[in-house]
């Protein structure tokens, strides 16, 4: 009864989901679907009450927004109206998009490795990517530094994101440096390659990384 008052009563808007986190919890997982949306000229950034397995960021949902504060908002599962932003468009995009980026970043590190120069690299730190979640999870990244004795600088380099924490290969083999490709005159093209890492994942038993 109160949330057909409210569907009587509040301003009925198109909220729009900007992302979507999965949490674990003690009962289970939970989603958290945010969304933004406009009433009366100004943004609101929110979370719905209520998670549908067929929601997707860039869709649009109904709500019910509280006129006298824009910041309540609700929804009800019978009445959860979800229009797809042309479903079949964006994931025949997004697609194509992710197979051309994969094949430019292997492309890349392909040329790197085969027409750069190669040095040793000391690891300095373990971190994470604070900058990504995926998941409610953030990605692991390895920063390496080399000293080059002809121009008397350090370079700094970064690997790619990690979702198992490299810590422990590290640690267990002592591994205190990585190989590290970079094309002459361009340090900012370069390659750490992890791949001894990789492969001690694999003997460890460890599924092996996924990287983006």
């Amino acid at each position: 009864f109160i949330g057909h008052q409210k569907e009587h009563d509040w301003d009925k808007v198109d909220s729009h989901i900007t992302g979507i986190d999965v949490v674990y919890q003690s009962k289970g997982y939970n989603h958290i679907v945010f969304v933004d949306y406009s009433y009366k000229g100004q943004i609101y950034e929110r979370t719905l009450n209520k998670y549908i397995s067929t929601m997707r960021p860039g869709d649009t949902v109904e709500i019910y927004v509280n006129p006298n504060d824009p910041y309540e908002i609700h929804t009800s599962m019978g009445l959860l109206i979800i229009i797809p932003l042309s479903i079949s468009f964006v994931f025949i995009f997004i697609g194509i998009m992710f197979l051309a980026a994969n094949r430019s970043k292997k492309q890349n590190k392909q040329k790197i490795m085969a027409e750069g120069r190669r040095v040793i690299a000391e690891i300095k730190r373990v971190y994470l990517n604070m900058h990504l979640r995926v998941n409610n999870m953030h990605p692991y990244i390895i920063e390496c530094a080399w000293s080059d004795s002809r121009s008397n600088t350090t370079y700094y380099f970064k690997s790619t994101n990690m979702w198992d924490d490299p810590s422990y290969i590290i640690d267990k083999y002592n591994v205190q440096s990585l190989p590290v490709y970079f094309m002459e005159g361009n340090m900012k093209k370069y390659w750490v390659d992890i791949s001894s890492l990789e492969n001690r994942y694999v003997s460890d038993g460890i599924n092996k990384d996924v990287h983006l």
